[in-house]
């Protein structure tokens, strides 16, 4: 819960992208991601994908350098963005979307993840081909931290996007035993060892919240950073949308996203069955392990509460008055907030990482502790329908400040700078030409 002038800050440019910068702007950016279109995991995947698209609109040629389970590598133009997904070089089957790799296997799978030299020479010799003015790195399960190094090898500009906490945690969510991990733990600190060595020589990052840019700079990674921004993800605005007619007085509360118990999906349905209002629904839209659901519909018995499996989101939120995000774990950033927003739909969110940065107290939102409650059973008590619609406004104007846009300006803003030495330098690009680039997609297919 912030001011509408500080969000306003963070998910703004810094500065205006005036003819000067254009002219130092990359012509072809490279993204490096574990996941990208078509196989698209979470809010990460989609971050990049509106990020990239973005760009492509604006003229910049993008490629984003991904893996896959397969055993070729996989070339395609995707709305503009060309795709490279290449086969992993080891434990291809932890990527797998379709089928969950065995134990032993996804844990030898995080011993070689620590630096995975393999991973790095397979990306050294993509940039080399598609011959890019700039790098960034996104999250790197399976290529590893040995991608900074193989783009430090090539002497191409490099930025490092965090949007979540894998690289202090294998599980990337610093939860455990139903608590945050405060500090790292025991079992993470051999997997995390040498990223936060090999870090301190990365020279630009940016982070998706400033809870987590915090965090890192906590814990002691990125110490020898040069710039540590954060920009928020985008989330595309919607058209303007008439919500499904309530019932009379009907008050639609709504949770939509992983049934998992990290989420505080359960503490939440607890506190509908103590709020005891005979005038409200509680909806949720999202799917978990067969067995967490059956608790979670054990602990609805009796009260209103409409479990509705995978819902598109868009469909989901034209059909909910408020949106709870009760999340026990320290969400990075927490999209699906943004996403409410953007419908008009107002918050009531956990004090848990970034999600206290995505809504401005009584105008967008309310925040509750999670640890207390109560807070949320007299939230839930209090709301009301009048005040709720006559926040709609409010929430689809802040909104637009994570819209592709101007979260597109402040990245151009950073990639103009990163750059600028070398266009007045005159040194060019390591690897390629500018008469070859535009042929090595082309060729590669």
């Amino acid at each position: 819960m912030i001011s509408p002038s500080a969000i306003a800050y963070q998910s703004r440019p810094e500065a205006t992208v005036d003819s000067a910068a254009r002219a130092s702007q990359p012509r072809h950016l490279a993204f490096v991601s574990t996941f990208y279109y078509p196989r698209m995991r979470g809010g990460a995947e989609h971050s990049l994908q509106h990020h990239a698209e973005s760009l492509v609109q604006r003229g910049i040629r993008v490629s984003v350098i991904s893996l896959h389970d397969g055993k070729k590598p996989e070339r395609q133009v995707h709305r503009g963005v060309e795709c490279h997904a290449l086969p992993a070089p080891h434990f291809a089957s932890c990527l797998s979307q379709e089928h969950r790799a065995p134990a032993v296997t996804r844990a030898l799978w995080h011993v070689v993840d620590v630096y995975n030299a393999a991973a790095g020479s397979l990306l050294e010799s993509e940039l080399r081909q598609i011959g890019p003015d700039l790098v960034q790195t996104e999250n790197l399960p399976g290529w590893s931290c040995a991608a900074w190094d193989a783009i430090r090898r090539l002497g191409l500009p490099h930025v490092q996007m965090l949007h979540d906490f894998q690289l202090t945690c294998p599980a990337a969510t610093r939860f455990k035993d139903g608590c945050n991990c405060e500090s790292t733990c025991f079992s993470c600190a051999p997997f995390t060892a040498i990223p936060r060595q090999r870090s301190q020589r990365v020279e630009h990052v940016v982070a998706n919240s400033r809870y987590t840019r915090d965090l890192y700079r906590r814990l002691g990674y990125f110490g020898g950073a040069r710039t540590f921004d954060v920009i928020y993800g985008a989330v595309p605005p919607v058209e303007q949308t008439t919500p499904i007619a309530s019932e009379p007085g009907r008050l639609r509360i709504g949770y939509l996203g992983r049934l998992h118990p990290t989420k505080g999906v359960r503490q939440l349905i607890e506190a509908f069955a103590q709020v005891g209002r005979p005038d409200a629904v509680l909806r949720i839209a999202g799917r978990g392990t067969d067995e967490f659901e059956a608790e979670l519909r054990a602990a609805a018995g009796g009260h209103a509460v409409e479990f509705l499996g995978h819902t598109p989101a868009n469909a989901f939120l034209d059909a909910i008055d408020v949106l709870v995000v009760p999340s026990l774990w320290h969400e990075p950033m927490g999209r699906v907030v943004i996403e409410a927003a953007t419908h008009g739909v107002p918050v009531i969110v956990a004090t848990r990482g970034g999600l206290t940065e995505l809504f401005v107290e009584g105008k967008t939102g309310w925040a509750f502790e999670p640890t207390a409650p109560v807070e949320l059973v007299d939230r839930l008590r209090q709301v009301d329908l009048a005040t709720l619609h006559a926040m709609r406004s409010d929430c689809r104007q802040f909104a637009a400040d994570f819209a592709p846009d101007p979260i597109a300006d402040r990245w151009i803003a950073l990639y103009s700078r990163l750059i600028a030495p070398r266009t007045a330098m005159g040194t060019g690009r390591p690897v390629g030409d500018s008469a070859s680039r535009e042929g090595v997609f082309q060729r590669t297919l």
